[in-house]
């Protein structure tokens, strides 16, 4: 399969993200503004750490390239050596699920990304708490970590909080609660599917007037 250009956008941004931040500050630098030495550093490494979190997903989703687990492992690790909390839940996602199956290492990641306030992690955490993956079943630690994000408005938290109350899943049964939740979900995905349906048609009218 040859790289599609979508694969090589991301190649190309992996290996020149870094270089145009560093451009971008350098220009802000010339026009006066005052940035800290500290905040340069963090905006490199985040820069950095996009470009390779996004090829790192081109390789384990096979988009524009043939699937290749173990690069987008790597690509994954050395964002998250470099603090990337995305990359880090990816990286434990790996390590759960796939490459170098390390349950532990999984939970652990994910821990420090909730503790930094990630609410993909906080849910991905409350999974092993829920699930004994990585630690001991705690269902109430589990419904806690779902809570806190589902009231941020994350869709797989308030889907999993629902659960919990339908299944008394680390809280007293509450079908209300549980039924309110379905509604948010279900609201959300008509929405989505109103979009997707007036795309579509926009699409096939204008084959139609070819």
């Amino acid at each position: 399969m040859k790289p599609t250009k979508s694969f090589k956008y991301c190649e190309k941004s992996a290996e020149n993200e870094f270089m145009n931040t560093q451009s971008q500050f350098y220009n802000c630098y010339n026009k006066e503004f005052e940035i800290e030495t500290d905040n340069k550093i963090k905006v490199y490494k985040e820069a950095k750490n996009d470009g390779l979190v996004k090829l790192g997903y081109c390789y384990q989703k096979g988009i524009g390239i043939e699937i290749d687990k173990v690069k987008a492992f790597n690509l994954y690790k050395e964002a998250a050596e470099n603090d990337s909390l995305d990359a880090k839940v990816k990286l434990g996602y790996c390590y759960q699920k796939g490459i170098g199956i390390d349950k532990v290492k999984a939970f652990n990641l994910y821990k420090e990304a909730a503790e930094n306030d990630s609410l993909d992690a906080k849910v991905k955490l409350g999974y092993c708490f829920q699930k004994g993956i990585g630690i001991e079943i705690d269902k109430v630690k589990a419904f806690n970590l779902f809570k806190e994000s589902a009231e941020n408005k994350n869709n797989i938290a308030q889907y999993n909080l629902g659960q919990c109350y339908r299944f008394r899943i680390g809280v007293e049964k509450d079908e209300t609660k549980a039924l309110s939740y379905i509604k948010k979900q279900l609201k959300k995905r008509i929405v989505q599917l109103k979009i997707f349906l007036e795309y579509y048609m926009k699409k096939e009218l204008e084959q139609k007037k070819i």
